[in-house]
């Protein structure tokens, strides 16, 4: 929604700059349709904005079935939502109510969900963006800074064509002389170039001002059967925001001090859980090193791919002339799989379940151009990338061995949480590795969750003498800490 309210003006200003030319054969003057859309706005009469109402958010990244054309999870509403737009000033702020517990704290909408930061616990929800500078506060809290790629993605810029030098912006205006949509393409770690676009609609008078009092967002190719992506998740964010109050605006929040010195960090840490056994921690997900006699398998590969590199680099020292042969995937959700193009381009075969396998090597170990954000696939592409022999595509059980240590994938199933989960398992040492079955990185729930549930019944049909935890969110822990929440102790 940045884009739109950010092209409001863009109009304006773009008309004062270009000048009468002659354009080559089919290039048409954009100038009359830009001035008839800042007349229809009332643009030279706008200066801020508030606007309020109740919409939805959609988990982008979190489907449990992909190849199937449906929304983004629709995990929570959005209610007594406000947001004041200053345009002179760079300045947002968003608050709206939202149930709290099944949300991590720092998410708004859309792009940006992180499983493994802290859960919201608050119902009152504020977001700003001031400048380059973006941040949440989960109730009363303290504020705390956004990524560097939501803090991008929040910022407002008045722009014509490129917005901060790297995104593409297109209007499409209607006959009404209204812009009724705009669309962008910002970088996902998991897919690279990602679709986003925003229409408005329902555009209403308010005085000399013109506004739209319904959004509504995709994320993701909308209805993209007819294209390559297997991935076809769309609305991610919608509502309607009747009220609406033209230059009405709150004085600018100042940026925190925490918020200004904040820095992304790519922190790995070590701890050794059995010979040859480590958690990679350091950051909202965990990885976990599984070392052989001549090789090593690892267990997730999430975020992104400096953060891939990191926990490689880390692995080099740990277990030097070992190549990483194998990588175990969890889940295809888009916080767990940005790193999985950075171990294909080393080398290591990507292991995870069949019915994750269309998704993710159509659209994420693919040949597609990267324009955004290259990475090491996209500039320099191993010539093994889509040919077939680069993943395991797994049923019930897969083994990884040397034939003196072992390494068992599982299916684990039924899952709401997605259709094509698998966990691993190291018998000797009885190990547990798994994703979003069991977070150990906030208190446990009063109750179960159906995740839980499902984990503990893939233990018990497979008979597996699991001792210790160790999830992809949070610390290592014995079995017995979740017998007992289990059991609702």
């Amino acid at each position: 929604m940045n884009k739109i309210l950010a092209l409001v003006v863009a109009v304006g200003v773009t008309g004062g700059l270009i000048r009468a030319q002659s354009f080559p054969p089919g290039y048409v003057d954009p100038l009359p349709l830009l001035a008839a859309a800042s007349r229809e706005i009332g643009e030279q009469n706008l200066r801020c904005i508030t606007f309020s109402g109740t919409g939805y958010g959609g988990a982008v990244g979190q489907t449990a079935e992909y190849n199937v054309n449906i929304d983004w999870p629709r995990i929570d509403a959005l209610s007594n939502y406000t947001r004041t737009i200053n345009w002179a000033a760079g300045t947002s702020k968003e608050t709206f109510d939202r149930k709290p517990g099944l949300n991590p704290a720092s998410w708004k909408y859309g792009l940006g969900w992180r499983g493994g930061t802290p859960i919201q616990k608050q119902v009152r929800q504020t977001h700003i963006v001031n400048g380059s500078f973006a941040w949440h506060i989960d109730g009363t809290g303290e504020p705390v800074a956004a990524s560097p790629e939501d803090a991008e993605r929040y910022q407002m810029h008045v722009v014509s064509i490129t917005m901060l030098g790297t995104y593409r912006v297109e209007a499409t205006i209607n006959p009404e002389n209204q812009i009724q949509r705009i669309k962008t393409t910002v970088s996902d770690p998991a897919l690279g170039d990602f679709n986003i676009e925003h229409e408005s609609t329902e555009q209403l008078s308010f005085g000399n001002v013109k506004w739209p009092i319904a959004w509504h967002s995709h994320q993701g190719w909308d209805d993209n059967y007819q294209f390559d992506n297997a991935s076809t998740g769309h609305n991610a964010y919608g509502g309607k925001f009747p009220n609406v109050q033209p230059n009405v605006c709150d004085d600018p929040v100042p940026v925190p001090e925490s918020v200004r010195r904040a820095q992304p960090s790519t922190m790995v840490t070590v701890d050794k859980l059995a010979d040859g056994v480590y958690r990679l921690g350091g950051a909202t997900h965990n990885s976990y090193a599984i070392e052989f006699r001549d090789f090593v398998a690892v267990f997730e590969a999430p975020l992104n791919e400096a953060r891939s590199l990191a926990v490689i680099e880390t692995i080099v020292k740990l277990a030097p002339e070992k190549p990483i042969r194998w990588l175990i995937s969890s889940h295809p959700h888009f916080d767990h799989i940005g790193g999985l193009r950075t171990y294909l381009h080393i080398g290591s075969t990507i292991v995870t379940h069949r019915k994750a396998i269309d998704f993710v090597n159509r659209d994420v170990l693919s040949y597609r151009p990267r324009t955004i954000n290259p990475d090491i696939v996209a500039l320099w592409p191993p010539t093994e990338l889509s040919e077939g022999y680069n993943f395991e595509a797994i049923n019930e059980n897969f083994v990884i061995t040397d034939n003196a240590r072992i390494l068992r994938v599982y299916f684990v199933q039924p899952l709401a949480h997605v259709n094509s989960m698998v966990m691993a398992y190291l018998p000797a040492e009885k190990i547990a590795f798994e994703a979003d079955l069991f977070d150990t990185h906030e208190p446990p729930p009063a109750a179960p969750t159906a995740a839980m549930r499902s984990f503990f019944n893939q233990a018990r049909r497979m008979q597996l003498d699991i001792a210790t935890i160790a999830p992809v969110h949070g610390p290592v822990v014995p079995w017995s800490t979740f017998e007992k929440v289990m059991a609702g102790q």
